[in-house]
């Protein structure tokens, strides 16, 4: 069964990491759970990427995203890098990765270009 690992943007520069089956769903949760406490009026879901391997897949990017923590599962870093990181946790754990995106001023297509001959990958697909 799959599940996604999504990248959530809030305006006030923060992002969050986690793991859902209903990423949309998730989005406004977060919206009501932490506008307050994280001081963000607006989030936007940069994008998902599908994978069988969700738990593991969470905790590497949550790994290799560690220096920019600024508490739980949010960080203070660009959209996009963390969505070029779980994209390639994912593809540590399987070949093909599928990539949801969505959101403003996010250039997936060459993102992934630049992505698949970082890590070599040969299937990564995204769909808007």
């Amino acid at each position: 069964m799959s599940a996604f690992v999504y990248v959530v943007h809030a305006n006030n520069g923060e992002i969050k990491v986690g793991l859902s089956g209903t990423p949309h769903e998730r989005l406004s949760k977060i919206k009501k759970e932490y506008s307050h406490r994280r001081g963000f009026s607006e989030a936007y879901l940069v994008g998902f990427v599908s994978t069988r391997y969700g738990l593991s897949v969470e905790r590497l990017a949550h790994g290799f995203l560690g220096q920019y923590a600024v508490g739980g599962e949010w960080y203070r870093v660009h959209p996009l890098i963390a969505l070029r990181v779980v994209i390639k946790a994912a593809y540590l754990f399987q070949e093909d990765v599928l990539v949801y995106t969505e959101g403003p001023k996010v250039d997936v297509k060459a993102s992934i270009k630049t992505l698949r001959s970082l890590i070599g990958a040969r299937s990564i697909t995204y769909r808007r």
